[in-house]
C-alpha cells in the first residue's frame, strides 16, 4: 500500500491519484471514497486517464492541475494573452479604441471578463508541493491553502494584467 499522510489538506503519497483519494477519504469516508480509492488506483495502474478516475475523489469544486479542464482553459488564455499581446499595445500607441458597444468593443469585455475569470480558477485550483524524493509530492487541495499561496504569489500580478487599462 502506498505511504499516505493527511494534515490540513496536505496529501503525501508516491502518486498523485492516490493523494486525491486519500484527500476524499480524510473528508468523507463513506462508501463512495472507497470506490474511488479503488478505480484512482487502477486508473493509475493501467495508466488511464486521471480525469475519469478522480472525478469520484476531488474535492468539491477543486480542479486539478493536470485535468482536462485545466490544460484546455490555459490553452485558452495563453490564446487571449497572444491576441492582448499584439492588439493592446496597437490600440494604446495609435490611439485606436474600438467605438463602444462596437463587435470589437464587446469582443474586448469578454476577453477582459476571461482574465478575471482566471483570477476566480485560480483561487480553486490544487497544486503539488515537491517533498524530499523527486517521486514523493504533495497535492494541496484545501481552498485555504490553495487561496493564501495565490494571493502570496500571482494574485497581484495577475490582477494588474487583467485590468483593461487600454479601454480609458
Amino acid at each position: 500500500a502506498p505511504h499516505r499522510e493527511a494534515d490540513n489538506g496536505l496529501y503525501r503519497s508516491s502518486t498523485p491519484v492516490t493523494v486525491l483519494a486519500a484527500a476524499t477519504l480524510r473528508r468523507k469516508g463513506k462508501q463512495r471514497t472507497a470506490r474511488g480509492l479503488q478505480a484512482a488506483q487502477e486508473a493509475d495502474q493501467d495508466g488511464a486517464d486521471l480525469d475519469e478516475a478522480s472525478s469520484d475523489v476531488t474535492p468539491r469544486y477543486i480542479l486539478l492541475p493536470h485535468g482536462r479542464f485545466k490544460l484546455r482553459w490555459d490553452l485558452w488564455m495563453a490564446l487571449l494573452i497572444c491576441y492582448s499581446v499584439i492588439i493592446v499595445p496597437f490600440r494604446v500607441g495609435f490611439a485606436n479604441s474600438p467605438a463602444v458597444l462596437s463587435p470589437s468593443w464587446w469582443c474586448d469585455l469578454a476577453i477582459d471578463a476571461c482574465f478575471f475569470v482566471d483570477i476566480a480558477l485560480s483561487f480553486r485550483t490544487a497544486y503539488f508541493v515537491e517533498g524530499v524524493d523527486l517521486n514523493d509530492q504533495r497535492l494541496i487541495v484545501d481552498w485555504r491553502a490553495i487561496g493564501k499561496r495565490y494571493l502570496r504569489t500571482w494574485f497581484v500580478c495577475d490582477l494588474a494584467a487583467s485590468i483593461p487599462f487600454d479601454a480609458a
